[in-house]
């Protein structure tokens, strides 16, 4: 079963007609059920280009669901458990028939059936094995689903493998969030109900402050019982290529496997206990550092 999202009170988010956009691509013979939204016009990926998006988030937040979305197809193992179904076996790697992207599935950080530290080197085997780095990051969070625990654990995970010079490429995908999909405003109202939450606030400095860098999305599975399934995952769909489609691979150097290896750590030392690991000294996350200083 995949990702279960409350049904709209609203009409579903109105997609421009088909002379104003453009489709992506070429969508696969003897796709699932799942891609009956891609028919619908939606903006177009180069063909050729392979933008490689790595997906992360905690389990139960919807990344494969998400993979499936932007794919047009059912290709990712998805479901609404805590449990993750994302697994070493698992397909974890997609590219469109006409190399327009490749997209990576990874496991959820909070699989209960994985150390993290196996759950770390997963993501980065998965990371590494995209020859051409990758371009862009999408961090899925749950909207009913938004915890401290959670936040802290994709910072941890971002500040660890990830430098400063990738964070241009990175982006946060909300799911099951079909109200502030439809209204961009109420998106940016529901960003700044978050800001009261300190954690929240540094993620949100992560992406530059920059609401634009939040992705909206309701995205039923194609076999629930829920309304206007095929109008609903079409709209997510569209916001989501309208980003990838206008991110830029020349503006913004990919993150590559030789930074896997040597991820930045040029923060000060934090002056307290790691948020993470619980160890008292040798922490070099700027989240705790910050934590710490606001305790003082």
């Amino acid at each position: 079963m995949g990702v279960q999202c409350s049904a709209p009170t609203h009409a579903p988010a109105r997609l421009p007609s088909g002379e104003d956009c453009i489709h992506i691509g070429e969508d696969e013979a003897g796709s699932s059920k799942a891609s009956s939204s891609s028919a619908a016009v939606h903006p177009q990926l180069p063909p050729g280009k392979r933008l490689s998006v790595l997906m992360i988030g905690l389990t139960g937040a919807g990344k494969s669901s998400l993979g499936n979305c932007i794919a047009g197809r059912r290709v990712f193992e998805a479901s609404d458990s805590l449990a993750s179904v994302t697994n070493p076996d698992s397909v974890v790697r997609y590219e469109s028939a006409d190399e327009s992207i490749v997209l990576l599935d990874t496991i959820g950080l909070s699989d209960s059936d994985m150390d993290q530290d196996e759950v770390i080197h997963s993501i980065r085997t998965v990371a590494g094995s995209c020859s051409g780095g990758v371009d862009v990051l999408l961090l899925v969070l749950r909207s009913s689903r938004l915890t401290d625990d959670g936040i802290s654990k994709l910072i941890s995970l971002t500040e660890h493998l990830w430098g400063g010079d990738f964070l241009p490429n990175l982006y946060v995908v909300v799911t099951c969030a079909s109200r502030y999909l439809a209204s961009r405003d109420e998106g940016k109202a529901w960003i700044d109900r978050q800001l009261d939450n300190w954690r929240f606030q540094y993620l949100y400095k992560l992406v530059g402050s920059d609401p634009k860098r939040f992705i909206f999305v309701d995205n039923p599975d194609a076999d629930s019982s829920e309304p206007n399934v095929a109008a609903r995952q079409a709209a997510s769909r569209h916001a989501l290529l309208d980003v990838l489609a206008s991110h830029s691979k020349k503006g913004i150097a990919p993150w590559t496997e030789s930074k896997i290896k040597a991820p930045q750590r040029d923060e000060a030392p934090a002056a307290g206990t790691c948020l993470f690991s619980g160890q008292a000294d040798g922490c070099k996350h700027a989240m705790c550092a910050e934590f710490h200083e606001k305790e003082r």
